[in-house]
């Protein structure tokens, strides 16, 4: 996460009000911890969080409403970096600006329908994503 000013845990507690098919409807929560600006930053931070599949296994508190019965639950497995789009996406855009030396960038923006420097923004940020996951993750 970015921000650095408070430690927030935000709970995210989701109630099915349908019913599944035995009848017994589930309580699930979830408890994310964050470090954020605001409060509406720490929930955000949160709600990227649990989409990030990278995090997984992620540990759920599931209620069974009619029973009262609790268990925790993980779902998700963690992915290696060669499975992650968000790593190697960059990796192959900043490996292809490092030895590419005549790429034919007037043909790439004209394909992707972009002015040279669009593209060349591309590369930019894709070279900055790579920089920040060799950083962070790797």
């Amino acid at each position: 996460m970015k921000a650095s000013n408070s430690q927030t845990a935000v709970p995210a507690v989701v109630s099915n009000p349908a019913l599944v098919e035995d009848g017994v409807d589930f309580d699930v929560s979830v408890e994310v911890s964050v470090t954020a600006e605001s409060a509406e930053q720490a929930a955000q931070f949160a709600l990227d969080d649990l989409r990030d599949l990278s995090l997984a296994p992620i540990n759920f508190t599931v209620k069974a409403v009619s029973s009262g019965q609790v268990q925790m639950v993980a779902v998700g497995e963690a992915l290696l970096p060669w499975e992650r789009d968000d790593v190697q996406f960059p990796r192959l855009l900043a490996e292809i600006m490092a030895t590419q030396d005549k790429l034919d960038m007037a043909a790439l923006a004209e394909s992707m329908d972009l002015t040279i420097e669009e593209v060349t923004s591309l590369f930019d940020r894709a070279h900055q994503a790579w920089e920040q996951v060799k950083e962070n993750i790797l």
